[in-house]
């Protein structure tokens, strides 16, 4: 964990986000923390997601995010389901642990999220999955991506949200990833902004489809990968 914590940042749309001295890398873009959130994880994530499947809206999509970082891409999820079920797992290694911090960045959004989603997310325990809204089940999971153990082929979405591949290299190389796309069912999204090629071939060799997608501002391009179908 950082030893003097991480700071804040102003970006570009004028939301906020945290710059970690660890790995000398911004939790999201200095071109629009919002706006980058909203681009890949909402528009070209969840709601393509939802707009192609016809799942019964009581039956949860599972989404799994690496990094929750600040909560945002989870907040902005929540508040963008209306009567579809979600079940969020989001996993990180190194919490915010002071809520000046974490509101700060949530009070810097474009538009006020809903107060009591706010504080339920802040409030929800750790390791235990909490109802955050009737429709969205949040689980905060502390730990690291090499020790969870989630069933094969029971992920609907995941927000590949990591620090960049020259920060934590290891996170974006086979041996992890191959999990990752294990947990993924067929058909399932993989969404990040990371468009590196090696990365690109490794997700491919795993049993996945590129669709390479335009970037929010400040990136050319961002990652879908869809699982194929004939994976397992």
């Amino acid at each position: 964990m950082d030893k003097i914590g991480p700071v804040l940042v102003p970006t570009k749309d004028g939301s906020s986000t945290l710059h970690s001295s660890e790995y000398n890398a911004h939790y999201h873009s200095i071109h629009g923390a919002y706006t980058e959130s909203m681009h890949i994880f909402i528009n070209h994530g969840l709601r393509d997601y939802l707009a192609g499947k016809k799942k019964p809206i009581n039956t949860p999509i599972k989404i799994m995010e690496m990094g929750l970082g600040s909560g945002l891409n989870a907040l902005l999820t929540a508040e963008s389901i209306n009567q579809q079920a979600v079940d969020y797992l989001g996993l990180e290694a190194h919490p915010i642990t002071q809520k000046a911090t974490y509101l700060s960045i949530i009070n810097s959004l474009p538009h006020a999220l809903d107060n009591n989603l706010i504080e339920s997310f802040w409030d929800a325990p750790w390791n235990a999955p909490t109802k955050i809204t009737p429709v969205f089940t949040l689980e905060k999971r502390l730990g690291k991506i090499e020790d969870l153990e989630l069933t094969p082929l029971s992920i609907d979405i995941i927000y590949y949200d990591a620090f960049a591949p020259e920060s934590q290299p290891h996170l974006w190389q086979k041996e992890v990833m191959n999990s990752v796309i294990n947990w993924l069912k067929p058909g399932g999204y993989l969404l990040t902004y990371c468009a590196k090629g090696s990365f690109r071939r490794t997700c491919k060799s795993l049993g996945c489809r590129l669709e390479s997608l335009p970037g929010p501002p400040g990136k050319r391009e961002i990652s879908r990968f869809v699982k194929e179908n004939n994976e397992s």
